[in-house]
């Protein structure tokens, strides 16, 4: 999977997104949140939050959420590869962001 490594505030990813507030029901100025820009939209298959045994497809998806705190790394507004297990993406049940994506627990990322 190829995209650009960004991190943004709470309120920019929502307004990145097009929605006018953090879905969430608070704006933290400090919370950052990196994700993963896809340069295509892709179809991909994980679990739900609510489905642990199963799974379900993501369509489409623009943006992963990355577990780990890639903020500040190297990898910052660079293109580079996300090699990932399907049985460590997630879609998530609540409001968190980025909405209605998914987010990967393990991971490598190539450059």
């Amino acid at each position: 999977m190829r995209g650009v490594v960004r991190t943004f505030g709470e309120f920019e990813l929502a307004e990145y997104q097009g929605i006018e507030y953090s879905p969430t029901g608070y704006e933290n100025p400090d919370t950052t949140i990196t994700v993963l820009v896809l340069n295509e939209p892709a179809d991909l298959v994980g679990h739900a939050t609510s489905n642990l045994q199963g799974y379900v497809n993501f369509r489409p998806v623009t943006l992963i959420r990355l577990s780990k705190d890639e903020a500040g790394g190297p990898y910052e507004g660079k293109e580079v590869t996300l090699e990932y297990d399907q049985d460590k993406m997630w879609w998530p049940s609540g409001t968190d962001l980025p909405l209605g994506q998914p987010y990967v627990a393990e991971y490598t990322i190539l450059p």
